[in-house]
């Protein structure tokens, strides 16, 4: 039986003196009565709303921990997110691993969702390459990734950014509107968190605990520089060679697996052989590229540079991007030990 069954059978059966002593306390105490029911309510309230920020809190931390949990976003956001609600101007920092994000609560969720993101993102996202790159390219990522996030887990905040964030952003500063619609430019085909922020966070971590200097700018301008290159490049236009970055702390080799004639004829050893001539000139790590039909030739190329030994495996996804629906597929490899060019 419940309270409410309870009281009432109770009442039901009480001796009448004692219910009407009750009545009659009510309606000489009304005044008390009505202060003990406002702080009941107040009381209710207020756990009301503490359940209310903690199931908020919980959607955003949720949601984010979801895009750190995919394949393209598992190693550029390492941090989990945990937010603190209090009013004020929203801070964020790195604390025990995560990022804390200390924040007023809005009753706009989507707003809610868009501050804790930038919050987060500020803190955690690239936070080891931030002291070595231009604050320019930081921008241009940190917002493209923003969007990204936004568009898989919260269409209704991507208003909000756009016209509170991004617009004034760029009406500001030409220089991060066109250098963002060039990262707009990667992501379209599927590189920008791929091959332009993930080389972004090994350059940082191999830059890490050094001091700052001009140059280190260098090797991510030749990044970029050989990504739009490849972005642009018409197709079977063959310049495999200006698809390298080679310096002391970026070097990449980006592979395309294309041409399905020479493929089906030849086979992959083409491939497999330019990979081990860039080896041998100091290339340590290797991006395959497939598209469609080719796809099963990049496994191919991969796994026969695998089973050599020489090289290891770091990364393989199958993807899909908003401009091309055709599968696409990309595996990234490092050296292991010296190779030596082809014969």
């Amino acid at each position: 039986m419940d309270v409410a069954a309870s009281l009432s059978s109770w009442i039901a059966y009480a001796p009448y003196p004692i219910l009407i002593a009750i009545i009659l306390f009510l309606f000489a105490n009304g005044d008390k009565v009505e202060k003990w029911s406002a702080m009941l309510a107040r009381f209710g309230s207020f756990i009301s709303a503490r359940m209310e920020r903690a199931s908020v809190a919980r959607d955003i931390q949720g949601r984010i921990n979801e895009i750190r949990s995919t394949p393209e976003f598992k190693e550029l956001l390492p941090y989990g997110l945990r937010i603190k609600w209090e009013k004020g101007d929203t801070v964020s920092g790195l604390k025990e691993g995560e990022v804390l994000v200390v924040m007023s609560e809005s009753r706009n969720q989507a707003r809610n969702f868009l501050n804790g993101l930038m919050a987060y993102l500020a803190a955690g996202f690239l936070d080891r390459v931030r002291p070595y790159i231009s604050p320019t390219v930081t921008r241009g990522a940190e917002l493209l990734t923003a969007s990204k996030i936004m568009a898989k887990e919260r269409l209704d905040a991507l208003p909000l950014f756009q016209r509170e964030i991004v617009t004034p952003e760029f009406a500001k500063d030409p220089e991060l509107a066109a250098l963002a619609h060039t990262m707009e430019t990667y992501d379209d085909v599927g590189l920008f968190t791929r091959v332009f922020l993930r080389e972004l966070t090994s350059y940082g971590a191999r830059l890490s605990g050094n001091p700052p200097r001009a140059s280190d700018q260098g090797p991510v301008q030749r990044l970029m520089e050989m990504l739009t290159l490849l972005v642009t490049k018409p197709p079977g236009l063959d310049i495999e060679s200006e698809f390298v970055v080679k310096t002391p702390n970026l070097d990449l080799c980006v592979v395309l697996v294309a041409k399905p004639y020479t493929l089906a004829v030849a086979g992959t050893i083409a491939h497999v052989n330019y990979v081990q001539r860039q080896a041998a000139l100091g290339v340590a790590h290797f991006y395959v590229l497939a598209r469609g039909e080719n796809a099963r030739y990049g496994k191919e190329v991969v796994q026969k540079l695998a089973d050599s030994k020489a090289y290891q495996k770091d990364y393989e996804e199958s993807f899909i991007t908003s401009r091309i629906k055709t599968t696409n597929y990309i595996a990234l490899l490092h050296i292991l030990k010296p190779v030596q060019q082809p014969s």
